[in-house]
């Protein structure tokens, strides 16, 4: 098209690092010496024009350097004519003022010369390019979050149930599955549907949140944790943990028993309590809001029943 006919589309961070290119009529081991040798050397890599992409995105060579000083460079001497190329230009796509995508075109020798009108061109469709680049990433983002939640969920032993505020199930691990066919004696395709019937809409004020001891027709001893509403993956959702009793005891809830009722996170945040980290660190070290640490040690505090971070670290102690 437009004779365009060898192209790398590349997404990029605000920084201007560049990642999973997508090549059109360009060998692999191309690239892999552009970034092995020469991306650091090339006129037109986006950190080579950071500051200038709020007001221009595409640039040719001739933007850069002169075209003498261009034909001596190592740049063209060791990778362009190496790859038979001759000329280059850069397109960058934004997003709300954030860099998102380079697309790099290259033609070789003979072929004319990027001009004007090719920029032209681009500055016509970069807009709607930007906007499917955004669209991309941020589904593979979200899909990449996705399958890390997953793989590490199904390697809890407790379960793990994630609901939409009307009650429907939206996801749950393999663990959930396995302890609410135990609760239910049931392993029907509707076992989590009916848990939910059962041991969540049946309890007064449910939306509440609350900690309730079950036993199972085997004799297993469980906690049924629901969490009042959280935000995952930015919707609103309830959240059940289904935690096995490994001690097999009615009685009392010892220590360990008790730290079992804390979330991942929670436990994490014990973790850097425990090494002195301050609310300010463990918001840093967590990649979350000093807000959001502060609501998460209140919700520690009122489970392990103490009062301050002494009374934590002594609780934390005795195991």
């Amino acid at each position: 098209m437009w004779g365009y006919h060898h192209s790398v589309l590349w997404f990029t961070d605000e920084s201007g690092n560049i990642s999973h290119p997508h090549l059109y009529q360009i060998q692999d081991k191309v690239i892999f010496d552009y970034l092995a040798n020469y991306d650091e050397l090339d006129f037109l890599h986006p950190k080579k024009h950071l500051n200038k992409i709020s007001e221009q995105t595409i640039f040719r060579i001739s933007d850069m350097v002169s075209n003498a000083k261009f034909e001596k460079s190592e740049f063209y001497n060791g990778f362009m004519k190496k790859h038979h190329y001759d000329d280059e230009m850069v397109v960058n796509f934004t997003y709300q003022n954030k860099l998102v995508g380079t697309l790099g075109l290259l033609r070789s020798k003979g072929d004319r010369p990027f001009d004007k009108q090719d920029v032209k061109r681009f500055e016509a469709i970069s807009t709607f390019i930007s906007l499917k680049i955004s669209s991309q990433i941020m589904l593979e983002k979200a899909e990449y979050q996705k399958r890390i939640f997953e793989a590490h969920a199904d390697r809890s032993p407790h379960g793990l149930i994630i609901l939409d505020l009307t009650f429907r199930p939206l996801y749950y691990n393999s663990s959930a599955r396995d302890i609410t066919s135990d609760l239910l004696a049931n392993k029907s395709e509707k076992t989590i549907d009916i848990f939910v019937q059962k041991y969540l809409l049946s309890q007064s004020y449910v939306q509440l949140g609350f900690v309730r001891f079950v036993s199972s027709p085997s004799f297993q001893q469980y906690t049924i944790q629901f969490d009042p509403k959280s935000d995952f993956q930015k919707e609103p959702v309830y959240i059940v943990h289904l935690i096995p009793d490994t001690n097999n005891n009615t009685s009392t809830p010892t220590i360990d028993h008790t730290l079992s009722l804390l979330t991942p996170r929670e436990m994490e945040i014990c973790g850097l309590i425990r090494k002195g980290y301050t609310n300010l660190e463990i918001a840093e070290q967590s990649c979350i809001s000093i807000n959001t640490v502060k609501r998460h040690i209140q919700n520690i505090f009122s489970k392990l029943d103490v009062k301050n971070r002494t009374g934590l670290l002594s609780k934390l102690d005795l195991l």
